[in-house]
């Protein structure tokens, strides 16, 4: 998919009818540029680049506009600690009521995150987001250190 075809999902995932709750976008990197057969148009395999500090990410996008959404896969996908910060904005009450309470399910294997990112953000979303059941992490060269705040927040 491409930046733009992300963007025109995010938009019919955001409709109060939309039945989608289920979807897997793995291997999907804006950032990069991956091999096209065929001829490409202008307006193909865009890359997505941020315009500013505050530009959301196109896979935080999904998280805070596809409501319905109980399952998401982004494995894979170039994203880097900028996407998992936002994408942890919207899974915590900090956000307010762009909060996504639907979400159960995220795989963010994968990508490239900092473990010390991974640390913060979802500290953060375990302590204050109760409908999470699956946090998919693996393959982000995460150590011990990176992981262990985060088992101190199960069971509360």
């Amino acid at each position: 998919m491409t930046y733009n075809q992300i963007t025109q999902l995010t938009t019919i995932l955001s409709h109060d009818n939309c039945p989608i709750q289920n979807l897997f976008l793995d291997w999907n990197p804006v950032y990069a540029n991956p091999f096209k057969a065929g001829p490409v148009g202008s307006d193909e395999n865009q890359l997505w680049q941020p315009t500013d500090e505050t530009a959301i990410s196109p896979f935080a996008q999904i998280v805070r506009d596809a409501k319905r959404l109980q399952v998401l896969f982004l494995r894979h996908s170039g994203l880097n600690d900028n996407d998992l910060t936002q994408i942890a904005k919207y899974l915590g009450s900090e956000s307010g009521p762009q909060q996504n309470k639907a979400l159960k399910v995220i795989d963010l294997s994968h990508n490239d995150f900092t473990g010390a990112t991974v640390s913060t953000c979802f500290k953060q979303v375990f302590e204050q987001n109760r409908n999470l059941e699956y946090v998919g992490l693996a393959k982000n060269n995460l150590t011990s250190t990176d992981v262990q705040p985060l088992l101190k927040c199960f069971g509360r």
